[in-house]
């Protein structure tokens, strides 16, 4: 990346990042961060469907290749710049106005909890201007729905494509509703990123 591109991250629109992924989608996850810099400027939060008891090991095996800051979302914080959150077991997990972690105890929405469902909505149905959404690969439509209206109210969204997924559900739902400026596989979803930021 040029000097004038690495410059440019630091003064982009964009507010956050949000992610939905299910079956696959630790490697998924994996080949898209490993693609973002150090200088990366926005928050990334994201929603993996993973059995219980294995979020914590995941975010060990994802820090290893990912060069931004990685944790488990803690009730309240505030999201930070360059930092990746990913929900904890058994809880809805979005953003608030003030841009800090809330969750929910609701039931489960499209069978699982956390929901990308939950997460996307909180953070820009309301006005998606600033926001990215990404949706990887995963079976059923959780999140599909909100991440077009994501996209119908300002945000940019990205789908992984059918050929890379592990299961064409999740991104392949939200497609066929209209959504995804981009459809690509994960390593080009993390350049895109990268490109989106630096071209503000």
């Amino acid at each position: 990346m040029d000097k004038k591109a690495i410059s440019a991250l630091g003064h982009s629109p964009y507010r956050m990042v949000v992610v939905g992924s299910s079956t696959g989608g630790p490697t998924a996850l994996q080949l898209m961060l490993r693609q973002l810099p150090p200088h990366f400027p926005l928050p990334l939060v994201v929603v993996q469907h993973i059995a219980p008891g294995f979020i914590a090991g995941l975010v060990t095996w994802l820090a290893k290749s990912c060069a931004l800051p990685i944790s488990i979302a803690q009730l309240g914080e505030r999201i930070q710049r360059g930092h990746v959150y990913l929900a904890p077991d058994g809880v809805h997990t979005g953003i608030d106005k003030q841009g800090c972690i809330i969750f929910n105890d609701d039931p489960p929405v499209h069978s699982v909890r956390p929901a990308a469902s939950y997460l996307f909505s909180s953070t820009g149905v309301r006005s998606g201007r600033g926001v990215i959404g990404v949706l990887l690969t995963g079976m059923g439509c959780d999140g599909s729905q909100e991440l077009y209206d994501l996209q119908q109210n300002g945000a940019v969204t990205l789908l992984q494509d059918e050929s890379s997924c592990v299961v064409y559900g999740m991104p392949g739902v939200a497609a066929k509703l209209g959504a995804g400026d981009y459809h690509l596989p994960p390593d080009k979803i993390g350049q895109q990123l990268v490109a989106l930021v630096a071209k503000g």
